[in-house]
């Protein structure tokens, strides 16, 4: 009986290299820091930037305005204020008198936060429009509109039309909707640092 032949003796395997290994490693190694460094400094940079709008943040809400900060957003909570009936845009008088309150400070707010944007975003709940899938982005769209016209044209909010080129309009339907319900029929308002706006 003849033995058997390893016919894979000869094959020569294509292990690695030391050089092989160590590269992949310090590439792998360099993309892991790379990546905790961008997530570190996006989270310093939200703590400084709470730190410099706490101040400001702390007089609104001493003023009655309610405003939070996340990330680097200093968002307006209008929701108790500047409420929408069902299928309407329109602002009542009501409305305009909280909405002038707040447009006072938005000077103050883009100096203190730097060159940001402010941004109206319109919101509607999750009632359907009869044959109109766009109905509830059109509703928003519209409400975040009147809002962002009365920032824009408004005469005793202690701005000029300087303030014009911060504004930004955004309407999100029903996008964070749950149920249908007055808490999505409003528009909220945020100075947005996130993005720096361009110099006129």
């Amino acid at each position: 009986m003849e033995p058997e032949i390893d016919t894979y003796a000869d094959e020569s395997v294509g292990w690695p290299s030391y050089v092989d290994f160590l590269s992949t490693f310090s590439f792998v190694l360099f993309i892991f820091i790379g990546s905790l460094l961008f997530l570190m400094y996006g989270q310093l940079g939200d703590r400084i930037f709470a730190a410099k709008v706490k101040h400001y943040i702390e007089t609104l809400k001493g003023q009655g305005i309610e405003v939070s900060v996340e990330g680097r957003k200093i968002k307006f909570d209008l929701r108790r204020e500047v409420d929408f009936a069902n299928n309407s845009a329109a602002l009542e008088e009501r409305h305009k008198r909280y909405l002038r309150r707040v447009g006072q400070a938005l000077p103050k707010g883009l100096q203190t936060a730097g060159n940001c944007k402010v941004v109206v975003v319109g919101k509607a709940d999750a009632s359907k429009f009869k044959d109109d899938p766009f109905g509830n982005w059109s509703l928003s769209a519209k409400r975040a509109l009147n809002v962002l016209q009365f920032l824009y044209d408004c005469p005793d909010c202690g701005y000029g039309p300087e303030m014009r080129k911060y504004l930004v309009l955004l309407g999100e339907g029903d996008v964070e909707s749950r149920k249908p319900g007055v808490d999505d029929r409003r528009v909220d308002l945020e100075i947005d640092c996130t993005q720096e706006v361009a110099r006129r």
